[in-house]
């Protein structure tokens, strides 16, 4: 499948385009909460590192024709290796050494690990012969030993690695990543169809605003940060009823905005736009690329 470069060139606009957004208005509500070197970092999303998956994702689509050549071109046998030796180099042993920039999985390299382990995932068609309880049950296991470990694990220091009770619940903990795997080849077995299918169709596109709003520094400081930090101290059914309730609504609240925020690049026809940049950028890449 052919990269499409002008879908990044778009993703870009609409981090920006929120990220201004925002701040304008939060600057119209609290503006204390908003200085001059803000509205200007917006337009800088990547150099700023506003947002950290967006930025380690800007790195990862940089490298991935080389990715998606190379496993193209590797035979099952080898990615299957190489598959077992990521989870247990990178997620193994980094969580415990924190060796190889991992970073908890805040990192272009997690990121980029994690799109190598999902080519690999497609290509072998891995977990292919199992039963869906096989997952099912796996998840529940890995979920289990997970939260105990954050409970009640050990805490101990070796060889100068500190060993944390927090381990099992971090991006890069094989329980933590090993599950997603299982959850990824689950749901890729489900048939989506009727109403629902609709929905997930006009949902999906924007479902990345979310995280873009939820992530907004005024947002984060101004709304979210502890908001919902007396909900510990209360018992559990009232707690799940919130935190549900309140995500749910968040990301309707979400898509709705995107929505209207793709109607307005429609308007001002901005594929368009983004499909120039890319012509020019390519232009200017080959050119170089020539005279080297």
């Amino acid at each position: 499948k052919k990269i499409n470069y002008a879908n990044y060139v778009m993703l870009w606009l609409q981090v920006v385009s929120y990220g201004i957004a925002i701040s304008v208005v939060g600057k119209m509500i609290i503006p204390t909460a908003v200085g001059k070197k803000d509205l200007l970092l917006c337009f800088f999303p990547v150099f700023s590192n506003r947002y950290w998956y967006f930025t380690a994702y800007t790195a990862v689509f940089a490298v991935s024709p080389l990715i998606n050549k190379a496993i193209r071109n590797a035979s099952e046998d080898l990615l299957k290796k190489i598959f077992v030796g990521i989870i247990l180099v990178f997620s193994g042993f980094d969580v415990v050494a924190k060796r190889f920039l991992l970073d908890d999985g805040y990192s272009f390299v997690w990121i980029a690990l994690l799109y190598i382990l999902g080519a690999i995932l497609k290509k072998c068609q891995i977990g292919k012969k199992k039963k869906s309880k096989t997952f099912i049950l796996w998840i529940i296991f890995l979920t289990f030993i997970g939260w105990i470990w954050k409970l009640w694990g050990l805490e101990f220091k070796f060889l100068n690695v500190e060993v944390t009770g927090g381990l099992s619940a971090s991006y890069v903990s094989p329980t933590v990543l090993i599950s997603s795997i299982l959850y990824v080849l689950l749901f890729s077995r489900f048939e989506i169809e009727g109403i629902f299918k609709k929905f997930v169709v006009f949902a999906a596109p924007s479902a990345f605003s979310a995280y873009i709003i939820n992530n907004h520094f005024f947002v984060w400081r101004n709304i979210m940060a502890g908001r919902f930090s007396g909900l510990a101290g209360r018992n559990t059914a009232l707690m799940l009823s919130v935190v549900i309730a309140f995500s749910s609504c968040f990301l309707v609240f979400s898509i709705i905005i995107d929505k209207v925020r793709d109607y307005v690049f429609r308007i001002f026809h901005l594929r368009k736009a983004a499909e120039s940049i890319v012509s020019i950028g390519k232009k200017l890449i080959n050119s170089i690329a020539k005279s080297l």
